[in-house]
């Protein structure tokens, strides 16, 4: 990693430690004293980290974004490294609540000898497929966000109902689409599934079966690109924030 990529990641560091350090308290302190409060519940956040921190850090450095237009794909890098932090935090908090899943079973004497890689395999994978499906929310916000700013600078105060507007057709529209023949034929193909229906009740609240569609995550990934590309077109050649 050059030193221009260091120094990026660690301003990012700086200016949002407060906020990542809060969640990850917050959530410590809910799973001590809330009743009914999981580590395996608390997984499920996984998804919404990462959309939740890009645009809180977008809107903390809203200000400061300036100082980056001069540079190439500059827009590229500002997003990247966002989208980077919130991921590897998401991963670290993830891990921890894996380690304290395993710390119970072995503190309630639970045997899971005869399956535990198999457990933290499947552990493993649900970090990973939450990490993946959270790019989606991720980027959709990130393209209202500059959208919002782009608009905010041609018709003011509308822009954030137009934003919400355009949300809310293209949320209906996606809904649609879903239940489409051509939809079903396009991504309906190269399923894959993992079970481990053998820790139903050893893990608590947390699904023991997953599957997914090679087509599926394709479409996605595909529509990702093209939202993120559009992203950093629009702040590096419409948006003045």
């Amino acid at each position: 990693m050059s030193d221009y990529w260091l120094g990026l990641f660690m301003k990012e560091w700086k200016m949002m430690k407060g906020i990542l350090i809060t969640i990850f308290i917050l959530a410590m302190l809910m799973l001590l004293f809330l009743d009914g409060v999981t580590a395996e519940g608390l997984m499920d956040f996984g998804l919404v980290i990462t959309p939740f921190y890009v645009i809180y850090s977008l809107n903390t450095e809203t200000n400061q974004i300036h100082l980056f237009l001069h540079q190439p794909n500059r827009a590229n890098k500002i997003f990247l490294v966002k989208i980077l932090t919130g991921l590897s935090f998401t991963a670290i908090f993830q891990l921890v609540l894996i380690t304290i899943i395993l710390i119970r079973l072995m503190l309630q004497k639970i045997d899971i000898s005869h399956g535990a890689d198999t457990m933290v395999l499947y552990l493993m994978y649900c970090v990973l497929s939450m990490l993946v499906i959270s790019l989606f929310p991720t980027v959709v916000l990130l393209f209202a966000w500059n959208t919002y700013h782009w608009l905010k600078g041609m018709v003011g105060k509308l822009a954030f109902l137009i934003v919400v507007a355009l949300t809310i057709l293209g949320s209906t529209s996606f809904i649609y689409i879903w239940d489409t023949n051509w939809y079903v034929k396009l991504t309906h193909w190269g399923e894959t599934s993992f079970s481990a229906d053998k820790f139903k009740g050893v893990l608590n609240g947390l699904d023991v079966y997953g599957n997914f569609n090679i087509g599926v995550v394709l479409f996605h990934g595909v529509l990702v690109m093209t939202l993120y590309v559009m992203s950093c077109w629009l702040l590096d050649r419409k948006v003045g924030v």
